[in-house]
């Protein structure tokens, strides 16, 4: 027969049932050794196995530091939980423990369940509430829905109780670790909504009000604790001992005015009386922040106390008398109780996770205030298989930048013969500026891999000539290699004969000579001899500009052209500095 199963993890303790199908009632399922609930305590072995529940429990006495308790709590921590120095993370702890309770309930029901539900806390966000969905698959629990922990109170109350559509209704869990108050609406499918925000405390809950009864039985044995010490096991395991006594008491104190705490440590064997006043002085700070933080719940929803049809106590916690009387009393409402409030819980999650046609039907996106989570295995499957991708995305853009870098050089250098600071320009490509009309006889220059250009000298040839488009210094490249330095000279070629006014400047090079030491007047001649080898370098910026040519001298090579140089002969007038560098020279 097939079945629905509802998981309630709670802080402390951890509750099951089962929704079989063709049954109107729900189940509850005996976890614990004396209970339906059982710890949710975790006791994790040297070799890695768990051990989950009561078990766990008693292994603490022997092993402390492999016990770990208040796993919910720790959910969403990015802080990991230290067992025996390894750290695990609490949503894997988590998942651990639920995956033991669907393996119990497997086993006794003889098959998996069709539908697995378990709670959460309303006022989790979608990081724990990923956490714990991706935790659930790895442990493989398999296909899990997530139901809200008012949600499912709710729908366990409207099972049992009429409830008239639209009726709001306030949900007050105090449970082992934690505190949730939510306002929930009716809807008229028998659904339910969310109205305003759920509000609660991550930190307070049965264990605190534990922690108040151990710290009163400390305060009565004054210097006899302090005298203890904690290095010894056997006073570790009396103070266990005790720990668990004050916690039976606070349950007693629920149903009894007063209860004795017996007290048995080594040298110290007494007993402290507790009455129930008492402890209700202890908690009464926490119990009136708990409600006024429904306060703030039902102020979130716009509504009053006097709007709700009433309130629901779920929680072990909220089973303290002084609950309901601080409830009741505030809200002027009355407060419903259930006879087992750790077990409502998960019997609302068993109720939810069935599929019932035509009768009540369970809205959950609106409860979880952001977008429903799409089934998690999906999610995870789906991630999977994007990150492979991104990784390989992210090498192929790495591999491109590595690959760029190799390819810069002179190309990025800038272009137009414009000056880079030091004095030498970039080189110019081939029909940009100047006239392409011949290369050397090497071919191509070793820097960008282009054929050499030549240029004809710049300024007025004759009186009827028009001025160069380009300025000589824009014209003028970088000095090339050594190796290639003499063939471009020697394979330069002469301008056609005629006069010249020798504004183009003659040939240099960067070891600062000339090629004519005494130039002829008046005449236009290329020399044939190579200058002399500067230094082996094969830099291609200098520190400082070449000196200028002589006056008359003019070469037709795109290779080491010098600055402009005007002659004073009869043409337009020459720059001063010019005629200086050629007197020099």
């Amino acid at each position: 027969m097939s079945y629905w199963l509802g998981i309630d993890f709670g802080t402390t303790f951890t509750a099951a049932a089962v929704h079989r199908d063709g049954e109107q009632a729900v189940e509850l399922v005996p976890l614990g050794e004396n209970g339906n609930a059982t710890a949710s305590v975790v006791f994790v072995a040297a070799d890695g196995s768990l051990v989950v529940g009561d078990a766990a429990v008693r292994r603490a006495v022997t092993d402390p530091d492999r016990v770990v308790r208040e796993v919910k709590r720790r959910i969403g921590d990015q802080t990991p939980v230290l067992v025996s120095g390894e750290p695990i993370g609490a949503h894997t702890l988590a998942a651990r423990v639920i995956r033991w309770v669907v393996d119990r309930v497997t086993e006794r029901e003889g098959q998996p369940p069709s539908g697995i539900g378990v709670t959460y806390p309303a006022s989790w966000g979608p990081h724990k509430r990923m956490l714990l969905s991706d935790a659930l698959i790895f442990a493989g629990v398999g296909d899990v829905t997530l139901v809200t922990e008012p949600e499912a109170a709710a729908v366990a109350y409207t099972a049992s109780q009429h409830v008239e559509p639209g009726s709001a209704i306030g949900v007050y869990d105090l449970g082992g670790g934690t505190f949730d108050a939510t306002i929930v609406r009716q809807l008229a499918d028998g659904g339910f909504e969310l109205a305003g925000r759920p509000e609660g405390i991550d930190s307070l809950g049965g264990i605190d009000f534990d922690e108040a009864v151990f710290e009163q039985v400390r305060a009565h044995l004054g210097a006899a604790w302090a005298q203890l010490d904690f290095a010894d096991p056997m006073v570790i395991t009396a103070a266990a001992t005790l720990r668990r006594e004050c916690t039976e008491a606070k349950k007693a104190l629920s149903s009894d005015t007063e209860v004795t705490i017996p007290v048995m440590l080594p040298g110290v064997s007494t007993q402290v009386r507790m009455v129930r006043s008492e402890f209700e002085q202890l908690i009464a700070p926490a119990v009136d922040a708990t409600v006024d933080v429904l306060r703030g719940a039902i102020d979130s929803a716009g509504m009053t106390p006097a709007d709700l049809s009433a309130v629901l106590l779920v929680g072990g916690s909220s089973r303290i008398p002084l609950v309901a009387q601080r409830v009741g009393a505030e809200l002027d409402l009355p407060v419903t109780v259930d006879s087992d409030p750790k077990a409502v819980v998960a019997i609302g999650a068993a109720l939810s996770v069935k599929p019932r046609a035509g009768e009540l039907t369970v809205v959950r996106k609106p409860l979880a205030l952001l977008e429903e989570l799409p089934n998690a295995e999906e999610k995870a499957k789906a991630r999977r298989r994007v990150m492979p991708a991104l990784i390989g995305v992210a090498v192929g853009v790495a591999a491109l930048l590595v690959v760029w870098a190799g390819m810069v050089g002179t190309d990025v250098l800038p272009s137009g013969g414009a000056d880079t600071g030091g004095g030498v320009a970039a080189p110019q490509a081939d029909g940009e500026d100047g006239d392409a009309s011949a290369t050397s006889k090497d071919g191509t220059d070793p820097w960008t891999g282009k054929p050499y250009t030549e240029t004809t000298a710049p300024g007025p040839t004759r009186e009827d000539a028009e001025p160069a488009k380009e300025s000589p210094a824009a014209l003028t490249p970088k000095p090339t290699s050594t190796k290639n330095r003499d063939k471009l000279v020697d394979g330069a070629k002469p301008p056609p004969a005629g006069p010249t006014s020798g504004g183009g400047g003659g040939t240099t090079n960067p070891g600062g000579g000339s090629s004519n030491a005494e130039p002829p007047p008046e005449t236009t001649t290329t020399t044939e001899e190579p200058p002399p080898p500067p230094p082996e370098t094969t830099t291609t910026t200098t520190e400082e500009p070449p000196p200028p040519p002589p006056e008359e001298t003019t070469t037709t090579t795109t290779v080491d052209p010098p600055p402009p140089a005007d002659s004073a002969q009869g043409d337009p007038p020459a720059d001063p500095s010019s005629e200086a560098s050629s007197g020099g020279a």
